[in-house]
């Protein structure tokens, strides 16, 4: 069982990951896993989103004009678990489910999760007009992660 893609009409922002966990999949709700937690809170503490609920910050997320989505729809416990081969196949299927989303402008920020997404699959989807920009890296120093959250923030603004 994957998680189902959340891309609301209106949406501000989309968040792509490499692929859902096990772990999220069984709560039902994107980033529940310890990395997942820290990407929440980044996003609380920037004021990018407001977490209500939490165990279902998604849902918090989507009211706000958020969507979440990964590039490889299948859970594995590690990204490490997807071949090169399935995450480049994956690239055309990301680019047209967000085109056929999101046909005309205004059209969502694209928001990366991890580097990996951004090198496999950003070009494809700035190809196709999107803009993107990658949110920090879990392990990122303080000061990165605030330079780059604040420039998420003031491009949503």
């Amino acid at each position: 069982m994957s998680l189902t893609e959340l891309l609301p009409q209106n949406a501000r922002a989309i968040v792509v990951g490499i692929n859902p966990s096990p772990v999220s999949c069984e709560a039902g709700h994107y980033y529940q896993g310890k990395l997942g937690q820290r990407l929440w809170d980044r996003l609380s503490n920037a004021g990018i989103i407001e977490i209500v609920t939490p165990g279902a910050e998604d849902r918090d997320a989507l009211a706000q004009g958020f969507g979440f989505t990964d590039l490889v729809l299948r859970p594995t416990p590690r990204a490490t678990d997807l071949s090169s081969k399935e995450l480049g196949a994956a690239v055309p299927g990301l680019q047209s489910r967000l085109s056929a989303a999101y046909p005309r402008n205004p059209r969502p920020l694209i928001l990366f999760t991890f580097a990996m997404v951004d090198q496999l699959a950003g070009q494809a989807v700035r190809d196709a007009g999107f803009e993107t920009m990658r949110l920090p890296a879990p392990y990122a120093p303080r000061e990165d992660v605030a330079l780059t959250l604040k420039a998420i923030a003031g491009r949503l603004s």
